[in-house]
């Protein structure tokens, strides 16, 4: 399969114009169904164990300040609208005034973007920012489409469907994604195993349903005691619904 890797942006963030204050949508779980078609704007997915929850803060061209308060690690914000045009922004630990350490530059929004904005700890640790640009358009009749978004440190991963054995995605590494692919509908069994090894890391359920786009992120340390095995994986799969159409 071929696979795209992220744009890292370790000084680049999207910006969302007149973002009303919100909180986390628990993005796991409830899919977002708009009649007016896919969503646009500037969507934030957090996978920092510490702080556990931030805020963002933005700044439009006129220095008015934006907010989107209460991100929690481990899960989505829904889209925000974007106005076209340059921003600034800063992380916060949340209900305070400390500061992520993340250099973040100004970015031009265009309009029409559909993002999402991930950060994350790559293999040496450090906070690394990843920008995705989300191409949501309606799956074929009685399929779903779902993408591979892989944010964990371990080893060279596959991604196989463990009931009829297909990859879905080989050698994925920090930073790397399998775009999106339509599939039949059903709830599919999908293994993360070591490449070299074939070791399971780990193995998640994914329920695919009807006219519905999704992202799968896969977060977490492979082996977070550093020795040569990985009995002690913290890996974890995040399932967000991108966009249900009617």
């Amino acid at each position: 399969m071929s696979l795209t890797r992220l744009v890292r942006f370790a000084a680049a963030l999207l910006i969302a114009a007149a973002l009303p204050a919100c909180g986390d949508d628990g993005g796991s779980s409830t899919p977002t169904v708009d009649d007016n078609g896919p969503p646009q704007g500037l969507r934030v997915f957090y996978a920092l164990e510490q702080p556990p929850v931030v805020d963002l803060v933005l700044f439009d061209e006129s220095d008015q300040q934006l907010r989107i308060d209460g991100i929690q690690s481990g899960r989505a914000t829904s889209h925000q609208a974007l106005q076209p045009g340059v921003y600034r922004m800063s992380f916060f630990t949340a209900g305070t005034d400390t500061p992520l350490n993340l250099n973040v530059a100004d970015l031009s929004i265009e309009a029409d973007d559909a993002l999402t904005f991930t950060v994350a700890p790559d293999d040496n640790g450090a906070a690394s920012p990843l920008l995705l640009q989300d191409a949501i358009a309606l799956p074929p009749e009685n399929q779903s489409t779902v993408r591979l978004v892989y944010l964990a440190h371990s080893p060279a991963a596959d991604i196989v469907n463990a009931g009829d054995a297909t990859r879905w995605a080989d050698g994925l590494e920090f930073g790397q994604l399998a775009p999106y692919r339509s599939v039949p509908l059903g709830t599919y069994t999908l293994e993360v195993a070591e490449q070299a090894s074939g070791a399971t890391l780990l193995s998640t359920q994914l329920p695919l349903r009807p006219a519905q786009v999704s992202t799968l992120f896969i977060i977490g340390d492979a082996d977070p005691d550093g020795d040569p095995t990985t009995d002690d994986s913290t890996l974890e799969a995040i399932h967000v619904v991108d966009h249900t159409f009617e």
